[in-house]
């Protein structure tokens, strides 16, 4: 748990199992600088508690956390250094800290990997905690199948565990904490723009970023 976690109203109490660490599963969106998008899995469909809401939408699949699967380090060819591996979500009134222990969450349409999540474009560091719960982000991806589909997440609170979009950030002043593959941890603040994080955040698009 984040030692800064200050929100009674999340629920977490020392009879249930809770992380504000989330894994890496990839980028969402468009690769900066070229026309191509970041890998995704199938569309999955999620109940989000906190409001009632249905969020459909695709897993990253581009990071180093997947779903149903598992990675070598050989996979990483954007070198461990450079690859998030987790991340912090920890600022008050996120309200999904349950997920990690629970790995993936069951419904109609498939089983949502709420225990990873992607960063996407202009989901910056500290985003969802600056914006109400009404505000949306729109992405548009590249399914398997090679068509174009657009959704809008809400991006505030728990709605993001829904499909794998998180809103990294926390209570710290300034950032959050990223854990690398190299198994390094690192203060990554707010002001890191969203093509570093997307950089960050794949193994294996060659993308020239220096992490903070």
């Amino acid at each position: 748990m984040s030692p800064t976690f200050t929100d009674s109203d999340d629920g977490i109490t020392k009879n249930k199992y809770a992380s504000h660490y989330y894994g890496i599963a990839g980028a969402l969106g468009m690769v900066p600088g070229t026309s191509n998008y970041y890998r995704v899995g199938l569309l999955q469909t999620a109940y989000t508690a906190m409001n009632g809401r249905v969020v459909t939408g695709p897993h990253a699949d581009s990071g180093v956390i997947v779903l149903n699967g598992m990675l070598g380090f050989e996979s990483v060819s954007d070198g461990t250094s450079n690859t998030f591996m987790a991340g912090e979500i920890s600022w008050d009134g996120y309200g999904g800290h349950y997920d990690w222990a629970r790995g993936t969450m069951g419904s109609a349409a498939g089983a949502p990997m709420v225990s990873a999540k992607g960063l996407a474009y202009n989901l910056i560091i500290n985003y969802g905690k600056k914006k109400s719960a009404t505000d949306t982000i729109s992405l548009t991806f590249k399914l398997p199948d090679g068509t174009d589909d657009t959704q809008n997440y809400p991006v505030r609170g728990q709605n993001l565990a829904g499909c794998g979009v998180g809103s990294f950030g926390s209570n710290h002043p300034g950032g959050c904490h990223f854990l690398y593959t190299d198994a390094s941890v690192h203060f990554v603040n707010e002001s890191t723009v969203s093509d570093v994080l997307l950089g960050g955040a794949s193994r294996d698009y060659g993308e020239v970023v220096t992490l903070p």
